[in-house]
């Protein structure tokens, strides 16, 4: 099984990575939180899904696949102030 964990910045993610790395180690699975200097190319990319398929049990979690705090955030409206 991959669980595969796509958080948002400043949403907890960073939380639950740490439960997920915790978890993994405890239970002998395979764990990826790519950096973010980590090669985000399609040769990069490719690496990182190749290990997880190599295992029965993997997980994954990044909270850049769904963009930049700034892509999360920027179109929420605006609060008005009080």
């Amino acid at each position: 099984m991959i669980t595969i964990h796509c958080g948002l910045h400043k949403a907890g993610s960073s939380s639950i990575q740490l439960a997920l790395k915790l978890l993994g180690k405890s239970k002998g699975r395979v764990m990826i939180v790519p950096n973010p200097t980590d090669d985000r190319t399609e040769q990069g990319w490719s690496g990182l899904i190749k290990a997880l398929a190599r295992s029965s049990d993997a997980i994954f979690s990044d909270e850049n696949l769904l963009g930049t705090p700034d892509d999360g955030f920027k179109l929420a409206p605006a609060r008005p102030s009080t």
